[in-house]
């Protein structure tokens, strides 16, 4: 006889076992299920054996986290998961209608999840934001996927067709901001990222100078994308390197026309905006 094994010495009897996508047996309680959970029915209104199989489509994985989130007990910490888990976690949670595991998303350190996102799995989470109607740091998630290509993005956004019009609008203003960053990184760090033309320059200061200017270009072509928080943080360590590097470089005009660039980026709500003026 199957064991519940949500939690630790789980004294309520199995009433109820849960099949797996992956084909495992969970023992669970169908009072616990309708209690917890909103898409599962009360235990009064309909007739079932004890010991009967329910076979659901979310992975053993998942069910087991639901079903600890379905006992009055201490909740599990899953702060340390993966995105991937969490998505499956929190779409599962979604679908079945429990309010405290989407408690738990709400408090989440989501930033810590999303640093170093593949494209693929910015779209996923862009996907789950949209379901839920929120747009909150949606810009980030849209740009870490532009390198993909732009029929290969769409595919993912397939269930969603009103943000694969809004999404092609982006990729296109996306690809000119890129375009003119591009540019100014080419113009603006001419020789200056070669470590052998400094030699050239006898004058300490400005061989100090091109270093810092070096340092900054090679570290706005590592930033993808940039943010405005990362060219200020690269400005900043130029500005280490040589005192009054931001002041002479001004007259140039590269970092005030990197600073409109990123100012200039496009936003989700804004191209929403343009498709909603246009209907």
């Amino acid at each position: 006889m199957l064991v519940c094994e949500a939690i630790e010495n789980c004294q309520i009897p199995v009433d109820i076992i849960l099949q797996s996508s992956d084909g495992i047996l969970l023992g669970s309680h169908t009072k616990n299920l309708s209690v917890f959970n909103e898409a599962f029915p009360n235990v009064d209104s309909v007739t079932h054996w004890k010991g009967d199989i329910v076979t659901l489509s979310e992975t053993a994985a998942v069910l087991l986290l639901l079903l600890q989130f379905s006992h009055n007990a201490a909740l599990p910490d899953i702060s340390h998961m993966g995105l991937d888990a969490l998505l499956a976690f929190f779409e599962a949670a979604d679908k079945y209608g429990n309010n405290i595991a989407l408690q738990a998303y709400s408090s989440l350190p989501w930033r810590k999840h999303t640093e170093k996102l593949s494209p693929e799995l910015s779209l996923r989470f862009l996907c789950y934001k949209l379901s839920r109607d929120e747009l909150e740091n949606v810009d980030y998630l849209v740009r870490r996927s532009m390198q993909l290509p732009l029929h290969e993005a769409l595919g993912h956004l397939r269930d969603h067709p009103n943000a694969c019009i809004n999404y092609a609008i982006y990729s296109d203003k996306w690809k000119q901001c890129m375009t003119h960053y591009q540019s100014i990184i080419e113009t603006g760090s001419g020789e200056w990222l070669s470590l052998s033309n400094l030699s050239e320059f006898k004058d300490t200061s400005v061989r100090i100078q091109k270093v810092a200017a070096r340092t900054l270009f090679m570290q706005l072509k590592e930033q993808t994308p940039l943010s405005m928080s990362s060219l200020e943080d690269a400005i900043q360590i130029a500005e280490r390197i040589s005192p009054g590097f931001q002041s002479r470089c001004a007259p140039n005009g590269w970092v005030s026309s990197m600073k409109a660039i990123v100012k200039g980026y496009p936003t989700w709500k804004e191209m929403q905006a343009l498709i909603d003026n246009r209907s």
